[in-house]
């Protein structure tokens, strides 16, 4: 039978999608749901390392410093939309398993609003402390004019920074969100080369290119809710508990991020206490190069929630468990070729940021020791994302943080007892620490599943 959505036209195409993630091969539906997520977060990642490519061969490496010191900022902002539409589509995922597509509509309408509201308010409190705030994230001193004038004009532009691809990944537009990545990251691109490039533009073209793409991408985000979405909007209400409803489910996300910031800031000020700016330049490039290699595992992460989700709203346990074992084995495979690409042609990567030899050859030694940490982090993170998708949120969040916070301390340590040169095996001891601490967990998940 079908529904009617807020526009009048019925839903049958839809509710087949919904039938394919009750009876569809996992294998198949893991991956098909996989590739689509892995081409917006691969294309993502090559924007940043074309972002950056321009920024060091256009403006210098002291601005591809700067511009690799303000990335903590710029992944809270993330966090934010990862949050809220992350908690929105967790939230939206088990509805549609209950086929309650408008309680659905409320949620995107309450997420809208709410993250609106966040961003305005971190937009207004980041440009009145805009000084403290770039100190606070450990640039070095020789770039704080290139990372102050970039930030500014991120935040003026940090209310577009979301599209909720998320929530049409819940609602089973994979494609549509695929576009949502590619369309404005292909436009930040094309922008870049001609701000820098074409017109001469320092780091403000890079930050404005930036801004406009996400108004693009701000643009094909209110389209797809108002034109394509199914959800029925009648009636919906804002309402504080379907706010803290949905940080509830969003919290893992926004502490991972968050974990993710403070360990970055973390390392920004030990980078430039042990090296000064040409380190934390060395850690900026191989930030880019690590985000990139641990792309499949996100994908995987990012795929496996609306299933899980869906399936678990439907009561159905056996296919949350299948996903889990799939996600596992799939997270694995990948985790190692990206390992191999990395040990086999480091020095071509990094000649893609820089032609400095003295950069080119520390980024080669980090890379290839850092690379054997890959295959110690997909389990923390599968088991996260997939406690986060049955409601474990304590779980989630515990695993979340565990890949990350033990990197600063430990680099520390290693810097004080062996020395600079072994300080990057800090995220390889990190890994092993996390994943062995990611099997009790995993037990525990397994145990919920049985009783679904």
């Amino acid at each position: 039978m079908s529904t009617l959505n807020s526009h009048g036209s019925t839903n049958t195409r839809d509710e087949l999608k919904y039938i394919d993630l009750e009876s569809k091969s996992i294998p198949k539906l893991l991956i098909s749901y996989s590739i689509t997520t892995f081409m917006g977060l691969f294309l993502s990642s090559i924007y940043s390392i074309t972002d950056a490519l321009f920024v060091g061969h256009g403006l210098g490496i002291d601005a591809l410093g700067a511009i690799s010191a303000v990335l903590p900022f710029t992944i809270i902002q993330g966090a934010i939309s990862a949050t809220i539409g992350g908690g929105a589509s967790v939230i939206i995922s088990r509805l549609i398993g209950a086929k309650d597509y408008k309680k659905s509509g409320e949620i995107v309408v309450n997420s809208t609003v709410f993250f609106w509201l966040v961003s305005i308010i971190i937009s207004v409190v980041g440009l009145v402390f805009i000084d403290e705030l770039v100190i606070v994230l450990g640039v070095a001193d020789n770039l704080y004019d290139y990372a102050r004038r970039y930030l500014i004009i991120i935040l003026i532009g940090n209310v577009f920074s979301t599209g909720f691809s998320s929530i049409m990944r819940a609602e089973g537009k994979m494609v549509y969100s695929l576009f949502q990545w590619i369309i404005p990251i292909s436009i930040n691109i094309c922008l870049d080369a001609t701000f820098v490039f074409g017109m001469g533009m320092s780091v403000e073209g890079v930050a404005w290119a930036t801004v406009i793409s996400q108004v693009f991408g701000f643009v094909m985000s209110a389209f797809y809710f108002i034109r394509i979405s199914k959800f029925d909007y009648k009636g919906a209400r804002l309402s504080v508990n379907n706010i803290l409803n949905i940080t509830k489910n969003g919290l893992p996300s926004l502490l991972q991020q968050a974990i993710i910031s403070a360990t970055l800031i973390a390392l920004n000020w030990v980078m430039v206490t042990v090296g000064g700016s040409n380190m934390q330049t060395v850690f900026g490039i191989l930030n880019k190069l690590f985000m990139l290699g641990i792309v499949p595992v996100v994908a995987i992460t990012q795929a496996l929630q609306p299933i899980a989700g869906y399936n678990y709203g439907a009561g159905n346990g056996s296919r949350v468990k299948a996903v889990l074992n799939w996600s596992i084995f799939i997270s694995l495979i990948m985790s190692f070729l990206s390992l191999g690409i990395y040990e086999c042609i480091p020095s071509y990567l990094i000649r893609i940021f820089t032609d400095d030899y003295l950069v080119i050859e520390e980024c080669v030694y980090a890379l290839k020791i850092i690379a054997t940490s890959l295959p110690l982090l997909f389990l923390p993170s599968v088991v996260g994302a997939i406690a986060q998708s049955i409601g474990k949120k304590v779980l989630a969040i515990f695993m979340f943080a565990s890949n990350y916070i033990f990197v600063p301390p430990l680099a520390i340590l290693i810097f004080n007892l062996c020395g600079q040169p072994y300080m990057w095996y800090s995220f390889v001891i990190a890994g092993a620490i996390a994943s062995v601490m990611s099997i009790s967990p995993l037990m525990h998940v397994y145990k919920a599943l049985r009783r679904c």
